[in-house]
């Protein structure tokens, strides 16, 4: 199966092509001063990369976030229109379990973490099990003490989150052991959620392309055209319209 995926959560842009449990073409993209203006030529640079057409891919990935409002919309807005216009299915996936996906297989839980600003923090729960990687809890946001709040024993922090919150969450008591995953990844990696995408199909966890895109295509695509980002929070402007 050939697989398209994006991922605009954060200030570099991912993409990639995989095929059969193999990364065709991977680009990365520094887009922190001109957020997603490119991203339809990007998405063709990736596919030229690979080799291959767009007719030719079976299935879009699209990253789901949380992260950058504007990064997640117009990654949404590209990911929502490919799938539109050709009938191919849209899988979403959690940008903070894309870091965990990245990271070595461990009997600790992971805990992804992105900058949220305003002092907040998007973060998760993760733990690698026999059947994959299990979410053990909902993404959310909050600040360092509502993180803190769920560990209950060790736990292993990945992503660039922490390096605004990485030295603290270290310093705290033994009993709270955070601990700095080894050779962690900073941003979220599509070709990682490809590839596990290509195994859960494979293995019947995930529904196939054809079942994928027969739901999304029904009632005039009314599934498809609901799918929205994992935003978590109300955008700085919709706070300040209701502050």
């Amino acid at each position: 199966m050939r697989c398209l995926g994006l991922d605009t959560s954060s200030a570099t842009l991912s993409l990639a092509v995989t095929a059969e449990g193999l990364v065709l073409a991977e680009l990365s993209v520094d887009v922190s001063v001109a957020r997603g203006e490119r991203l339809v030529e990007h998405v063709a640079s990736v596919l030229e990369l690979a080799g291959c057409e767009f007719a030719g891919i079976e299935a879009i990935v699209v990253g789901a976030g949380p992260g950058s409002y504007t990064g997640l919309r117009i990654g949404y807005s590209v990911a929502k229109a490919l799938a539109y216009a050709s009938g191919k299915p849209l899988y979403e996936v959690s940008s903070l379990r894309m870091l965990c996906l990245e990271q070595a297989r461990m009997d600790v839980p992971l805990v992804p973490l992105l900058d949220a600003r305003v002092d907040e923090i998007y973060y998760g729960l993760y733990r690698w099990t026999e059947r994959g990687l299990l979410c053990l809890r909902d993404d959310a946001v909050g600040t360092l003490d509502d993180l803190v709040g769920l560990c209950d024993g060790p736990r292993m922090i990945v992503g660039e989150g922490t390096r605004r919150f990485g030295a603290e969450l270290l310093a705290l008591p033994k009993g709270t052991a955070f601990e700095l995953a080894p050779g962690h990844p900073a941003r979220p990696r599509v070709a990682s959620a490809l590839l596990e995408l290509e195994a859960g199909i494979a293995t019947g966890s995930r529904p196939t392309p054809a079942d994928l895109a027969a739901v999304q295509s029904a009632d005039g695509h009314a599934v498809l055209t609901r799918l929205e980002p994992r935003y978590l929070r109300p955008s700085e402007a919709e706070r300040r319209q209701h502050a």
